[in-house]
């Protein structure tokens, strides 16, 4: 199952969780109507709710009564509908807010701890090798357990969190096959899902919390003698009725929850052996889980409804294999090494304020990568750009880590803060032209933070030096930094990135793509933009769209006519049955409201959409720089992560 694949299926577990849960909030109506009706009756006001009469008699039960039904319907779609509504819009701020909830700290991008240094290394290099922005990272400093965990809306918004038992106890390889198993949980999709569970289930929780304060209520408020009777027995009851009906939801929604993580868990610990192709990182990680005392367990108290979205069993209960969210340690290392003996051996804790020590060794040295057995046998470089898209494999991770090795310490080091990373933005951006390049640092000294066209000027020569093909990457590397501006410097950042590219009075290709991947990420997460929704489910109402899209990039790398027609058939051709007819003249402004609304295109269409862009761009059979980078900034445009094209790969 390729990327596009899991992003549909990923869409329909979505389709078949909603399903379920219609279905519980219906048994939760008809549990709260019959519970209505009971209460109602043991009241003594069964009567007088049909007569209308006011008249005293003696209560009669019947099983239909439309008043009643009105009323289960009415207040069970308030609670459950408003409290799922209210759980999902706390966390819609995206991933940080859930790390924050569970009690994570944000990991300064310039630490001078080593196990925090060497955490940051391994998921900087995940990421730039899976075509993905750099996700910030999160520690729980008091959980002493191996456990982490991926969290967002989109892999925009995604963070990684780990326990601190996780950060430390682990060897650089264990490390890099759990960060593995969370980005494979990124590029599939179940992150936006993982929310919808937390949501659901606290629907139908908010149940048992409002029975539970009817029953207080009653119990411990005063009142007369002449007070007590009927009214307070229908309260009670009601009360009481409410607990039993949200306990029996909470357990079925658990269940639920629980059967959708655990299958995720395994295709994700295949994911991690297939990006690793080391399947001893990943199987040593879950033993040395067993050899712990604390095992993988979490302590917070957010722990249990976000239970499903961590790398190992976060918290235990009395039906332990009913709702286990994960499948047991000793089967999921099975599945990974056959021939494991069922030994582990003891694991040391870590104090609770550790010294920030990393089990071995630190920084970026690799402990080189096992023999693959088990799992592992499905690993294997895409042989094409196409191919590797929503996933990566050893040699993207080995050639992310070359790179960003290459760069010049200072440049590093600027990537690290807010300021830092706004300079390296900057410098990306100084045009070649020495009077066009004096007007740029003009414009930042008049515009920007004190110091700010100093230290852009710095980092002119190291972006120079690093080379072109290198500088997707340090836009990758400077994200998570400037993620942490406020909304007031973001707006001042934003403004002096387009004046900067409005300078020379043009816009190069290289200039349209930094905006699509630094401005198009940060503006949905600054409240500029929204999420884009799906809204087409086939290509043929966006031919126009298509037509500007393929015809823009047919004119990239083709000096002639002739060769930007071949390029432009060469994408067409692949769409299909939708007809496109002849190039356009659409300016980048033209390929910006087009991308925006192919971005709303349905998964399994997206891929014919990138197939088509591989097909234009590699007419001329040959992958440029122009090429490449245009291709990951339109492939992010519409959700679709691309790693780095390696030399030698062809696009299609």
């Amino acid at each position: 199952m390729d990327f596009f694949e899991h992003q549909d299926a990923a869409r329909k577990r979505t389709a078949q969780l909603i399903v379920l849960f219609a279905l519980a909030v219906v048994g939760t109506l008809i549990a709260t109507y019959l519970l209505l009706l009971g209460a109602l009756y043991l009241g003594g006001f069964s009567q007088s709710l049909q007569a209308g009469d006011g008249a005293h008699t003696q209560p009669t039960f019947a099983l239909w009564n439309p008043l009643v039904m009105a009323i289960a319907v009415g207040a069970t779609g308030l609670i459950v509908g408003g409290g799922t509504l209210y759980k999902i819009n706390e966390l819609s701020g995206g991933g940080e807010v859930i790390a924050s909830h569970l009690g994570g700290r944000r990991v300064a991008r310039g630490t001078s701890d080593l196990a925090e240094r060497r955490l940051l290394n391994v998921v900087e290099e995940m990421a730039i090798a899976s075509g993905t922005p750099v996700p910030p990272v999160f520690v729980l400093d008091e959980e002493l357990g191996i456990n982490a965990f991926a969290a967002g809306k989109e892999p925009g918004d995604a963070v990684i969190g780990v326990t601190r038992g996780c950060m430390e106890l682990l060897s650089r390889d264990e490390l890099q096959g759990v960060i593995a198993h969370e980005f494979s949980h990124i590029l599939n999709g179940d992150m936006k899902l993982n929310i919808r569970l937390i949501g659901i289930l606290h629907g139908i929780l908010v149940l048992s919390l409002i029975g539970q304060f009817i029953m207080r209520s009653v119990w411990y408020a005063p009142r007369s003698r002449s007070e007590k009777g009927n009214a307070a027995l229908f309260i009670l009851v009601f009360g009481m009725g409410l607990v039993v009906i949200g306990a029996i939801g909470s357990f079925f929604g658990n269940w639920i929850k629980a059967g959708v993580s655990r299958q995720r868990e395994y295709l994700a610990d295949a994911a991690a052996v297939q990006f690793t192709r080391n399947p001893g990182g990943i199987a040593g990680a879950l033993k040395k889980i067993l050899g712990l005392s604390a095992g993988s367990k979490v302590n917070s108290p957010a722990a249990p409804e976000a239970s499903h979205m961590f790398f190992g069993r976060a918290t235990t209960s009395g039906f332990a294999g009913i709702f286990a969210t994960h499948p047991p340690l000793p089967k999921r290392i099975r599945r990974i090494d056959p021939q494991w003996d069922g030994k582990v051996e003891k694991v040391e804790p870590v104090s609770r304020r550790g010294a920030g020590r990393a089990s071995d060794e630190s920084g970026r040295q690799a402990e080189g990568f096992a023999v693959v057995t088990g799992l592992a046998g499905a690993a294997a470089s895409a042989t094409t750009a196409l191919g590797s898209v929503g996933t990566l494999d050893r040699d993207h991770v080995e050639h992310a880590r070359h790179m960003i090795d290459r760069l010049a310490e200072p440049l590093q080091r600027a990537c690290d803060d807010p300021f830092g990373a706004q300079a390296v933005i900057f410098a990306l951006l100084i045009d070649a032209d020495p009077v066009i390049a004096e007007a740029q640092f003009d414009l930042i000294a008049r515009h920007g933070p004190k110091g700010l066209d100093r230290a852009t000027r710095g980092l002119v020569d190291p972006i120079r030096n690093a080379g072109r093909r290198a500088h997707l990457a340090i836009v990758d590397l400077a994200l998570p930094a400037l993620r942490e501006l406020s909304a007031g410097q973001y707006e001042a950042f934003r403004s002096l990135v387009e004046a900067l590219i409005a300078a020379d009075r043009k816009i190069s290709l290289f200039e349209w793509c930094l905006q699509r991947l630094v401005l198009g990420l940060l503006d949905e997460q600054f409240g500029r933009t929204k999420s884009m929704r799906t809204e087409y489910y086939a290509l043929g109402r966006l031919q126009p769209q298509l037509c500007t899209l393929l015809s823009a990039l047919s004119r990239v790398g083709q000096s002639d006519e002739p060769s930007r027609q071949r390029a432009f058939r060469a994408g067409a051709s692949r769409l299909g049955d939708v007809a496109l007819g002849e190039m356009n003249a659409g300016s980048l402004s033209d390929l910006d409201r087009a991308v925006a609304e192919l971005a709303r295109v349905a998964p399994k269409h997206k891929r014919r959409v990138i197939e088509a862009c591989a097909a234009t761009l590699a007419a001329d059979g040959e992958a440029k720089v122009d090429e490449t980078e245009l291709f990951r900034a339109v492939a992010q445009a519409l959700g679709v992560p691309v790693p780095p094209i390696l030399p030698g790969t062809p696009l299609v």
